[in-house]
């Protein structure tokens, strides 16, 4: 699960009802709970972003998983990522202008760190390994430092 920037809400997965893992959004008090993704395919790991415009999560909507956005109601979803590899565990940065995601290939044996700088599309691959996987990112804040 991931809270909202201001507290209020809280994004996370669940098979509730469902075969397949979908994103859900739900007030802190327990109400409005509301589905973010369709049963079309599986989707986990939702992060907001920095802002709380919008919600980071990993779907194999299209055949493998990649990143996907949706606002928090449900609109504008927005994939991205464009391969045939597996992306997942997204994470913004501070700023919100870039993503940080875990990306496999070759059926989990070469696994990566990838930061995506949204305006611009380039990515960065960082922390190679093989036969072994790194997943999950974290950004610390320059406060942090």
């Amino acid at each position: 699960p991931d809270w909202s920037p201001d507290g209020t809400q809280l994004a996370f997965q669940s098979n509730t009802g469902s075969e397949l893992l979908r994103i859900y959004v739900v007030r802190a008090d327990g109400s409005g709970l509301r589905p973010l993704t369709t049963e079309k395919g599986e989707a986990s790991e939702p992060a907001w972003a920095p802002d709380g415009r919008s919600i980071a999560f990993a779907s194999d909507l299209d055949g493998d998983e990649d990143i996907y956005v949706v606002r928090p109601d449900g609109n504008g979803l927005r994939k991205i990522t464009h391969n045939t590899v597996d992306d997942m565990g997204p994470t913004w940065s501070p700023d919100g202008r870039r993503l940080a995601f875990g990306r496999s290939t070759s059926g989990w044996e070469k696994t990566s760190i990838v930061v995506l700088d949204l305006a611009t599309g380039a990515e960065t691959s960082l922390a190679h390994v093989h036969d072994d996987i790194v997943w999950a990112p974290d950004w610390q804040s320059k406060a942090e430092l």
